[in-house]
Order: structure tokens, then sequence, then C-alpha cells
């Protein structure tokens, strides 16, 4: 009787592991230009479409999971290395959903010196945000007070070493891609040529999933789960780290690489472009576009695109009207400008015919956006390492319902105030050494207002 039911247990179990195990992969060898896609793009790997849940039994009932998470041994690691195929591995881990008092003391005290270190790095933060934002706007200054206004048709050797402000045609010449025989017929500035190839790509999620367990314990399953589309890429994806291995990507064909072509000399007007502006000229008007077979054979049209097609874009960057903030030098080079006295780049590469006023104008306001989202930065670390410096109190007296809610209220306002005059403490500090005029001016504007009474008395 014994024999006959350790036989049919032996039975159920080869049916169990030859019906859920890891799919067979049905492309097995090299990969071959007629080779199938396989699975469709967007699916999970080896699992059944909508398949969401973890299978019964997977999470071990309670008291059975290792302590603390991590690896499984015996029946449960058989049971992991099967979900690999599909989700990949799974990390069970337990958590009280409400600390203790003791637990929430002890939290409170071991994070009192990451809220130290936000503190005091929000004052050096500061400090060289103003700093920063004096600087840049001073080499705007002394730029738009010292520059020429030229004519690229004009050249005027007196503004040798100057900084220049010139408008006109930036031309190139014509182009030619040899190994495809692309020609631009016309002269452009540049010529690319970009080579992808429709391959598998691999994308990682990991799930987070939660279960109530216990009085006060839940029970937390991190899972992975891979998900695989097709797309055009230049570099190659290697499949062989997949985690499915039916989603297979050939070697790269071999028919070229991405390359790109520049005029000898890119003129605008009579001066000539340094080749430091050459990387802001962009190709953005394609040509030529053709697919090409795994194998380099043209691929007709309306041909069904498989795993390994090569697509092959020509594209240019044609002559256009742009206007160039720059050095002058060596009679009709431009090259990118340094402004002297704060070491700032202040050169400018715009498409059209644009003002010196608008080019300033745009950098200004940049700045003025930049130096506002830093001092907002700078106010909100203060005040979260406030917060996090004055928790033991909070965690210490929160056992007292209502005293634990005056306190942390009390707690939140007050470190958020406190934050903001030491945000604004620091800021006109830094102006005194920086901004002293205008430090000054404020200074004096806010005593008026605070003692507006005993003055309008004394006068």
């Amino acid at each position: 009787m014994r024999s006959s039911m350790r036989f049919g247990l032996l039975l159920l179990l080869l049916s169990i592991t030859t019906a859920d195990g890891a799919p067979a992969n049905d492309h097995g060898g090299d990969w071959h230009p007629d080779y199938d896609d396989g699975v469709p793009a967007g699916t999970i790997a080896g699992a059944v479409e909508e398949e969401t849940e973890l299978p019964a039994g997977y999470i071990p009932a309670e008291g059975h999971a290792p302590a603390g998470g991590g690896d499984w041994d015996g029946a449960e690691a058989q049971e992991r290395h099967y979900r690999d195929a599909v989700y990949g591995r799974a990390k069970v881990s337990y958590e009280e959903i409400e600390k203790s008092y003791s637990a929430k003391v002890k939290d409170g005290f071991s994070n009192v010196w990451f809220g130290i270190v936000l503190f005091i790095l929000a004052f050096p933060l500061l400090i060289f945000n103003e700093s920063n934002y004096v600087t840049s706007q001073k080499a705007l200054y002394n730029t738009k007070r010292q520059a020429v206004v030229m004519n690229g048709n004009e050249i005027n050797e007196t503004n040798e070493g100057k900084v220049v402000l010139v408008s006109g045609m930036l031309r190139g010449e014509k182009l030619v891609d040899k190994k495809f025989d692309v020609r631009t017929g016309q002269a452009v500035l540049k010529l690319s040529r970009k080579v992808e190839m429709w391959q598998w790509k691999e994308t990682r999620h990991t799930e987070r999933k939660e279960q109530i367990v216990g009085a006060n314990t839940k029970r937390i399953v991190e899972e992975e789960r891979f998900e695989y589309s097709k797309i055009w890429s230049e570099k190659h994806i290697d499949s062989s780290c997949f985690k499915d291995r039916d989603h297979k990507n050939p070697p790269l064909n071999k028919v070229g690489n991405s390359q790109t072509w520049v005029a000898s000399e890119i003129r605008l007007g009579e001066y000539i472009l340094d080749e430091s502006f050459h990387e802001k000229i962009r190709p953005n008007e394609e040509i030529k576009r053709e697919i090409l077979k795994w194998g380099g054979d043209p691929k007709p049209a309306g041909d069904e695109r498989k795993v390994g097609d090569t697509r092959i874009i020509h594209s240019v960057a044609n002559e256009k009207q742009a206007t160039i903030l720059a050095k002058q030098v060596g009679g009709r080079r431009l090259e990118k400008y340094i402004e002297p006295a704060t070491n700032r780049n202040v050169t400018a590469f715009e498409d059209g015919n644009v003002s010196l006023d608008e080019i300033i104008g745009a950098r200004e306001s940049g700045n003025g956006i930049f130096v506002w989202v830093l001092r907002i930065l700078g106010f909100l670390m203060m005040w979260a390492g406030l917060l996090t410096i004055w928790e033991p109190l909070v965690a210490i007296v929160d056992v007292i319902p209502v005293v634990g809610a005056v306190v942390g209220f009390a707690r939140d306002v007050g470190t958020g105030i406190a934050a903001l005059i030491i945000t604004v403490a620091v800021v006109m500090i830094a102006w005194l050494f920086y901004r002293p005029m205008i430090a000054l001016a404020v200074i004096t504007a806010c005593l008026a207002v605070v003692y507006h009474k005993q003055l309008a008395a004394y006068f």
C-alpha cells in the first residue's frame, strides 16, 4: 500500500515538473536570417499572459521563511528556480506594522547625525549659490558692455582679441558617404550616417507586495519581473544575459557603423568657425533611408520586420542663418570667449538673427531661475535637517497621545520658521561680500520697518 502511494506521488511530481517547468528554447543554436521573433513584444518571459500573481504555495507558510529573508534551501529553492524563468528571484522579509516605543526612540536618535550633516551642508550651498549668481551676472554685464556687433560679411581686424557678435549665413561644402554612394548634391554643414539594428531589449522591474500575517507583522515580497520589447539601437544589446533565452539578438550586421562627416571649413559669412562650434550643429533633415536584412540584402517594401534587420538613415545639416557671440582671433577666426574678469564662458550660438540684448537677457533670466531653485533647495535641506535633529524629542513624548501630536506640530512649524530665518540671514551675509550695496539697502529697509515708530518719534 505504502509503495503504491509513493509511486503515485512520484508520478504526480513528475507531471507537475513537466507542466510547470521553464519553457524550452524552440530556437536553439546560432541565429539565422529567417529566425522567428518568438514571444510578442511586451509579454513576460515564459509566463502566461495576464498572469500577475505568484503560484500557490510559492510563499511558504508563516514561520517557514528564512530569518531576515535571503535565499531558500531544499524544496523552496527548487520552487524559486522554477519562478526564475518567469519572474526571477523573490526576496521575502518581515516587518512590524507599528514599531514599538523603544524602536521609535532608537530610530530617532540614530538619524540625528544625518540631520546635522544635512543642516551643515545647506550653508555652503547657499553661499556658493549667491557667489555663482553674482559672478555670472558680472560676466554677462562685462560682455554686453564690451561686445562689438558685426555683419558676417565684414571683417574688421581692429577687433582682434575682442568679443564680437556676428550674424550671417553658415556655409559648408558638398559631402559624400562613399561606402553607400550617398552624395549631398549641394553644400551642407554636416552629413551623418546612422546604422541601427532591430533588437530585443530587456527591462527589469521590481514589484513589491505586502501581506498581513499577524497582529503586528506584515510579509514583504520583492519580486523581479522581466519584460521584452523591440527597438532600433545603434549599439548591440547582448541577449546572452537575458533572463529569458528565447529572446535572442544576432551579432551586428557588418554593413558599416554610424559616422558623421563635417565640412572641412564652416564659414559664418567671411568668418571661419573654430572646431569647438561644430558639435552645436546637428543634422536634422533626412535625405535617405533603407532597411537591409541581417545578411545585408535589401529588404522589400512591406516585408515583415524581423529581429536582425538593419536600418540606415542619412541626414544632413543644411546651410542656415545663425548668430554667434565669440572671440575674434587670427583676423577672421571665431573661437569660444572666456570673460577675463570672471573666467566664465559666455560664448553663444543661436539660429537666425538674434540681437545682443536678446542673448544676454535670456542668459540673465536663466541665472535668475537657477539661483532661486538653489535657494529653495538650501531652505529645504536646512528644514529637513532641523526636523531630523528634533525627531528624538517627538519620539520620546509620542507615547502621550495629545502631547505627542502637539509637540510634533510645534516641531514642524518651529523648524520651518527657523530654517527660513537662517536661510535669509545666510543670503544676507553672502550679499555683504558679493553684493554689498544691495545688502545694505535691504538691511536698512528692514530696520526702518521694525523701528519705524521710534524713528517717527525721534524726527
